[in-house]
């Protein structure tokens, strides 16, 4: 209430000091008022008590009050206000002064004033602003125009605004032009956006040295809808835009590439040229610290690695991370590292994943786990060297890792492992593994390849006496040690017969319904044929 007030109490104040002559005649002191009324009204105080003071402000010869007397207009376009029409009245004679930039501030306010029957004004002026002498004037007529739209929808096609920004594509300002541009996209974006011929995407081109930066991307995406009809009107697109392949902002240059591979549909041939001309900039920009960008470039050159690989397979070492790096920009580069890899360079690239598998982010770990797993299926001949590395971290002994290794690792077929024996890795980390899925995944490796690890049968039998301190809620523990269990008494029989009676009487007094039918399904399973017994087990 004491602020209420205080407010209240000030804006009495202003209101009598505006209508003080001497003040008014003040421009020091007028300004001071103005910006002390700009500033209640930030606040969210009402201030439109002041409406008819601050409308007279309109006409001040100061750019900076009447900048503020704008500001306050159009925040109060909606209360119900007699002297709105004093207000429309200054700001139409401003429309016409001699300076363009209260021109523009005029055509600005007129077009944000918010009420259809104020805004049917606007028009004349926008329309006389697209052909305003001043460029900054013509600048403010397109952006007014698509604010107008948004109140006035029948105002573009009333009076042939299309047009006129079709007719502004050959304006000498640069941005002018790219205003258009971005105004046809708003207009007629139902229609797929603006349309451009042969002598509008030769005009752009011509023009490229005079854009912005932001200005040359904007066009380079719009000349992409140009369908050219011979080979020699696409070559020379890309002889005017190939020097921009070199330019210092990086969404340029992916435009550029974007707008030469759009050409370049029917030549195959020609992407791999393409692409080594836009990559060596584009793989500088991820080596540049500044993490977000990282992250726009790789994501962008992602599916062109995916698809051609063997594009960036020389580039390789522009992937690896490093340690200040955030785990979703490394985790990609890790990804992408899997693919380039090469018999050339996948040495390098596995000795730097086997330093990523001992991050101490656990998502960072398994990313690289999975890449080395990847290399070990993509590229034959590192098999061997990629499942050692793989099990070489189990003797970390670090639970996650251990249970991100198993978990891989049940995804390769080890029987092509040359140093098979080395798989007794496998069982010395059951006392490390906490987790279900790890658990479950040493399950599988025991069983699956049971006759090559020499502990499989006692490291079961050693968790089957310790089943009774398994929840109700591990029920997939449960069935998944049974499967295993079975898999490898077809394989050591004498060694595992004992404990599968044991699990299967377990499985089969088991609270869960689940773990009973699955322990009563094995259980008439192995009075079966051996041979059919093994053949169902193999699909399991």
């Amino acid at each position: 209430m004491t602020n209420t007030y205080l407010d209240f109490r000030d804006i009495k104040e202003i209101q009598q000091r505006l209508k003080q002559p001497d003040i008014v005649a003040d421009d020091e002191a007028i300004k001071s008022e103005a910006i002390m009324v700009i500033r209640l009204m930030s606040k969210g105080v009402d201030t439109s008590v002041l409406f008819p003071e601050m409308a007279k402000l309109l006409a001040h010869n100061d750019f900076s009050i009447k900048k503020m007397a704008c500001l306050f207009v159009t925040n109060y376009t909606d209360t119900s206000n007699a002297n709105i029409l004093l207000a429309l009245n200054s700001l139409l004679k401003d429309t016409v002064n001699g300076n363009p930039m209260i021109r523009g501030l005029a055509l600005k306010t007129l077009s944000s004033l918010r009420q259809k029957d104020l805004l049917e004004h606007a028009f004349t002026p926008i329309m006389q602003g697209f052909t305003d002498r001043s460029s900054y004037v013509r600048r403010c007529a397109i952006s007014s125009a698509l604010k107008v739209q948004q109140t006035v929808p029948t105002f573009i096609q009333e009076h042939g605004i299309v047009d006129e920004l079709y007719n502004c594509l050959r304006d000498g300002d640069p941005i002018v032009v790219v205003n258009s541009i971005s105004a046809l996209e708003t207009i007629l974006h139902a229609e797929n956006g603006i349309v451009i011929n042969k002598n509008i995407a030769f005009h752009l081109l011509n023009n490229l040295d005079q854009y912005t930066e932001w200005g040359l991307v904007t066009v380079f995406k719009v000349l992409r809808k140009f369908k050219s009809q011979t080979e020699d009107e696409i070559f020379q697109i890309m002889n005017i835009a190939d020097k921009f392949f070199q330019h210092h902002n990086s969404s340029v240059v992916v435009t550029v590439m974007e707008l030469f591979l759009n050409l370049i549909q029917d030549f195959p041939h020609l992407r791999t040229e393409v692409m080594s001309r836009g990559k060596k900039n584009l793989l500088k920009f991820i080596s540049t610290g500044n993490v977000e960008l990282s992250w726009s470039i790789l994501c962008f050159l992602k599916p062109f690695i995916v698809k051609e690989p063997v594009d960036f397979q020389d580039h390789y070492t522009e992937f690896f991370c490093v340690y200040s790096e955030p785990v979703h920009l490394k985790s990609e580069k890790v990804d992408i590292l899997s693919i380039v890899a090469t018999p050339a360079n996948v040495a390098h690239i596995a000795e730097e994943l086997s330093m990523y598998c001992s991050d101490t982010d656990k998502h960072m770990s398994k990313c690289a786990i999975k890449a080395l797993a990847n290399i070990a299926e993509n590229i034959p001949k590192t098999f061997n060297m990629c499942v050692k590395k793989l099990l070489k971290l189990l003797n970390l002994e670090i639970s996650y890792i251990s249970s991100n290794v198993l978990q891989t690792l049940c995804n390769l077929d080890l029987a092509k492992y040359e140093n098979i024996k080395a798989l007794d890795a496998i069982a010395k980390c059951y006392e490390t593994i906490t987790d279900n899925p790890g658990k479950i995944s040493l399950f599988y490796l025991l069983g699956q390849y049971g006759e090559h690890i020499l502990e499989s049968p006692y490291i079961l039998e050693e968790i089957v006496g310790e089943i009774s301190e398994l929840d109700q809620e591990n029920t997939m523990l449960k069935m998944s040690l049974l499967r295993n269990i079975v898999k490898l008494f077809l394989k050591r029989p004498a060694e595992s017969q004992e404990m599968l009676g044991r699990m299967l009487e377990i499985c089969v007094h088991d609270k869960s319904v689940e773990v009973q039918e699955r322990g009563l399904f094995y259980y008439k399973l192995l009075q079966c044929n051996g041979k059919e017994v093994k053949k169902v087990m193999d699909v399991l």
